[in-house]
């Protein structure tokens, strides 16, 4: 043993490189959905900062939105989302999009 001490959530992100704050559980396959602007997109995955969600490449959102989300268990909730990254899917046609609690 070196006999230097590390916080836990330091050591946690020193073995697997994680960049994100906290855990996101994910929801693929499940019938978890937000509501935007009157259409149903689906979540693929939530957790505390924020939830990514799988849009179509040809759908564009404001940055900042409100949004319907349900999830099945907890129910569903009114949150304002700011986006924060967009990665696209070539294959299915669709985006992920990230976002977070504003």
């Amino acid at each position: 043993m070196s006999g230097k001490i590390i916080p836990f959530r330091n050591r946690l992100t020193e073995r697997t490189n994680e960049r994100r704050r906290w855990y996101r559980v994910p929801l693929v396959g499940t019938s978890a959905y937000a509501a935007v602007e009157l259409r149903t997109i689906p979540i693929l995955d939530f957790g505390y900062g924020g939830v990514a969600l799988e849009i179509p490449i040809d759908l564009y959102f404001q940055p900042i939105i409100m949004a319907r989300i349900f999830v099945p268990i907890l129910g569903s909730v009114t949150v304002r989302l700011q986006q924060r990254y967009e990665r696209p899917n070539a294959e299915k046609g669709t985006r992920r999009v990230g976002y977070s609690y504003a």
